[in-house]
Order: C-alpha cells, then sequence, then structure tokens
C-alpha cells in the first residue's frame, strides 16, 4: 500500500475484492452544512464509486456559521492493466 497527502486529504491505496482498487482518503475542511450538502450531492453523481465510510461535524462557536468537517471516504477503480 502507498501512502500520499494533499492539503488536508491523505491517500492510500490498497488491493480490494472483485479485483478493484480501493483509495480509502480523508477530507478535513471548514464549511456550511449547505456547502457539506452540495459537496455529499457532487460525489453522488461522479463517474467514479466513492463510498462515505464517515462523516464527522464539529461545531465550533469560533467558526459559526462553520463547521469542521472530516470526511472518511473511499474511491474504486480497476487497476491500469484492466482499463478498457
Amino acid at each position: 500500500a502507498s501512502v500520499a497527502s494533499v492539503d488536508g486529504m491523505q491517500f492510500q491505496t490498497q488491493p480490494s475484492l472483485a479485483g478493484l482498487q480501493s483509495m480509502p482518503f480523508e477530507m478535513r475542511f471548514d464549511s456550511t452544512y449547505f456547502q457539506l450538502l452540495k459537496l455529499l450531492q457532487k460525489i453522488h453523481t461522479l463517474q467514479r464509486v466513492i463510498t462515505v465510510e464517515q462523516i464527522k461535524v464539529e461545531r465550533k462557536k469560533e467558526l459559526a456559521p462553520f463547521q469542521k468537517i472530516t470526511l472518511l471516504l473511499t474511491a474504486y477503480s480497476f487497476p491500469k492493466e484492466q482499463n478498457p
């Protein structure tokens, strides 16, 4: 498994079942509730299969109207040699 990190996101590829490659990653950001909903809707419409494993929302008065959001996600793809 390999690991990479990009501005609040951490990626780690792992082999998974059925010949698919899974890449769990974490996103951390400050957002309003409605911005979070828009992001989740966009994730739902992507051409790639992405599962939302966990959503963590921390409310802090000093960030209002924003909250600290942590998303744990997993993206799935075919290994390069299996791509059409």
